[in-house]
């Protein structure tokens, strides 16, 4: 499980990067929202093309295929209902609500997932994780946004669809939409434009990581594992919500590699991006950060359990 552990310290080292550059005075406030704009408008697109034209299925794999895609898309359905009442039991200010429903949501299901099922679970998995990334890319850009601005009105006012729905019409989102599309319909890219996509998507991960490191540049270590509000969080997001999983797989009988790989997604700290996010819209992202730190901090004890029950799981 060594492997493991150095994954996650991997994420805390560029991280502190980011942390150390904003303490220089190497980036600012005003440098993070300019990377996040090129994150989310430029490298996310690429990045979501570049993985759909790398990889290809054949006819004796779309039915397991099909199956993940359906998990993911009942997970996502079911997570968004029950962590709106989660996020409740956190007594969040309003304004902050949206980012803890959409960090209990939503994990870092590729940077941290990826290399992890790869390690541990075999090129199999892998390949799962990679194809059912897909369809949570499009729920990234979708409900992730939609969650991340919730609550953005004025006190005693309703919440703003009409400009939540504009927000959707991002060029994420339409990317995410035409790469499930090409996946489906087996449209790749020709080799040039996929080294191209391919080449600028590498940015988004080690970016995203940098710009929580900058966001955490004016808080407290202290504070934050003293929080009550952050252990909560944590208990839900790194225990609760696997166990859920898993146990839900195993009432509908999901096959086994698709429930370890939907689990092991379960099992990681809070998503990236929905930092990026609220910093792009103008919403709490300091708190998403430390919400993106301390999970990811705690997961170092949590991740390793889980590959174990998983891995004795899989030889059952």
């Amino acid at each position: 499980m060594l492997d493991v552990t150095l994954r996650v310290v991997s994420v805390f080292l560029i991280i502190l990067l980011g942390f150390i550059a904003y303490k220089c005075g190497m980036i600012s406030r005003k440098d993070s929202k300019l990377l996040s704009s090129v994150m989310m408008n430029i490298a996310a697109p690429c990045l979501t093309l570049a993985t759909v034209s790398s990889h290809r299925i054949d006819p004796e794999t779309w039915n397991m295929v099909k199956i993940g895609f359906l998990a993911v898309a009942v997970y996502y359905v079911s997570a968004a209902v029950i962590n709106f009442g989660l996020a409740k039991t956190i007594r969040p200010k309003r304004e902050d609500f949206g980012i803890y429903w959409v960090e209990l949501t939503f994990s870092n299901s590729g940077f941290l997932c990826f290399p992890i099922c790869l390690a541990v679970f075999g090129e199999e998995a892998f390949f799962y994780a990679v194809i059912m990334n897909l369809l949570c890319t499009l729920f990234m850009y979708t409900l992730a946004i939609a969650q991340v601005c919730y609550g953005s009105g004025e006190e005693g006012q309703g919440v703003d669809w009409k400009g939540q729905l504009k927000n959707l019409l991002s060029p994420p989102t339409i990317a995410a939409v035409v790469g499930v599309g090409m996946f489906v319909a087996d449209i790749q890219l020709p080799d040039f434009l996929l080294d191209t996509c391919d080449t600028v998507g590498n940015m988004l991960v080690p970016l995203s990581m940098l710009v929580i490191g900058v966001q955490l540049g004016d808080s407290k270590l202290g504070n934050m594992l003293t929080n009550w509000r952050y252990m909560v969080y944590s208990a839900q997001k790194l225990l609760l919500w696997p166990v859920l999983t898993f146990a839900a797989c195993m009432a509908f009988h999901v096959p086994t590699m698709i429930t370890v790989v939907i689990t092991l997604t379960q099992a990681m700290p809070a998503g990236s991006l929905p930092v990026v996010f609220a910093e792009q819209y103008g919403r709490n992202s300091k708190l998403g950060a430390e919400l993106v730190f301390i999970s990811t901090l705690l997961s170092m004890i949590t991740i390793p359990v889980a590959c174990i029950l998983l891995t004795q799981y899989m030889n059952l």
